[in-house]
Order: structure tokens, then sequence, then C-alpha cells
């Protein structure tokens, strides 16, 4: 289980040379203070600079017939952040949505009406749109990347830490990296080792971060695919 926030800052302070706090929301001692902007701040920039699986939901919902499917904070509730690149479908016609389109190819798709099977999508000032219309009944899904990278003691999620705690889904020693270089840069100390230490430990723990599938230079394609399968080792041949 991840350390809380008090936690956290506790091991940082120790590390710094400062005297560990007993509290660090509501504390009224600067350097706690801005230890705690700094983990707030530290949770943004993993949050928008990383993909990480635990800040990946689903939205599920069925279309209502119009090229409206309704605002985004309704539809993906988590702390909607942006679609998932190619994620869309609509399940019931098992085909994918296509999008986002351009503000140009949108008012295009609007001057020249189409009809289906395949739809594209915009979002506009917050609200999801396809184009054509999604039949009435229609399923559809997407996946999307959340901001909600805190754990409150009751489970819940939310986006910055409020009380002590606080827990976080980032590894706590990426946590203590980020706060490291980012006290240094505050106090006008050195911290050019720190940040590159950081860098490179946010793009490992990202990269491996919910397994990966394979990339093929070749091109080839070494998924499963329909056919005979004839297993490896003895067999006789008659």
């Amino acid at each position: 289980m991840n350390k809380t926030l008090l936690q956290l800052i506790q091991e940082v302070t120790a590390r710094t040379g400062l005297v560990k706090p007993v509290a660090v929301v509501g504390n009224q001692d600067k350097q706690i203070r801005q230890f705690l902007g700094l983990a707030n701040e530290l949770v943004e920039e993993l949050v928008n600079g990383y993909y990480w699986q635990e800040l990946s939901h689903t939205a599920d919902w069925t279309s209502p017939g119009t090229k409206l499917q309704g605002e985004l904070t309704t539809l993906a509730p988590e702390g909607f952040l942006e679609i998932r690149d190619g994620t869309f479908f609509d399940l019931t016609q098992r085909i994918q949505v296509f999008g986002p389109l351009s503000n140009t190819n949108w008012q295009a798709r609007r001057a020249l009406p189409a009809t289906g099977p395949y739809y594209q999508y915009r979002v506009i000032q917050g609200e999801l749109f396809t184009n054509p219309a999604v039949p009435a009944g229609h399923s559809l899904s997407f996946e999307y990347k959340s901001q909600k990278a805190i754990i409150a003691a009751d489970a819940s999620r939310k986006s910055s830490f409020t009380v002590d705690s606080d827990t976080c889904v980032f590894p706590d020693m990426l946590i203590l990296a980020g706060l490291r270089w980012k006290w240094r840069q505050e106090k006008r100390l050195e911290f050019a080792s720190d940040l590159a230490r950081f860098n490179a430990m946010a793009r490992q723990l990202s990269g491996a971060d919910g397994s990966k599938s394979n990339l093929r230079m070749d091109g080839s394609n070494a998924n499963f695919q329909p056919g005979i399968f004839v297993p490896s080792g003895s067999w006789n041949i008659s």
C-alpha cells in the first residue's frame, strides 16, 4: 500500500534535513505548506505528462438518437481529461466511431450531410457530438483519461491532496524523487541531476505500467489469426 501524504512529506523532510511534521494539511510552517503545494503540482504534471493504467476509465451509455450525446462530465464522471485515441465504438453495430474531427471537417460534414454506418465525433464546449446521429438505443463506449490520481481514505478518487491520510496512485519512490528536485529548484539549489533521475524513473515506470503490447517494426502481426493450429514438437506422419 502506498504511503499517505503525511508519510511522504515526513520522509522527504527527513531526507532534506528538515524537521518532520506531525501534520501537513493546515500546517502553518511555510516549508510544509510549500511541500504540499509541490506535491499537488507534481501529481498534476504526472497525470498530464504520462500514460498510467490507474487513470484509465470506461464510459458506457445509450445513444439518445441525436447528434448531441451529452456532456462529457456526465458521460465520463471520473475526472474526465481526454478520450483515449481509437477507443470510441458503437458496440451495437460493432464499429468504431472516428475522430475527433477538426472544426473545418465538422462544418464540411454539416454542409454535406451523410448517413451511417460510419460515425465521427467532435467535442464542442464540453459536449460530445456525433455525425451522423447514432440511432437511439445503440450502446456507445470509449476509454478516457482521468485526472483523479489521489485516493481518499474511503477509496473515493480526487485530483489533489486535501487530507493527510490521502494516498496517490503513483509509486512512492516517484513522488519522493519528484518532490526532491522540485524542492531543490524552489530553493535555488542544483537540481539537474535529481531532475534527470526523476525523468528517467517516470519514463521507465509509466512505460511498464499495466504492460504494453509489442511494436513490430517489420509490419508483421504476431497475434493469433484464424486457421489450423499445429502444435510444436513430435507428431506422427501417416
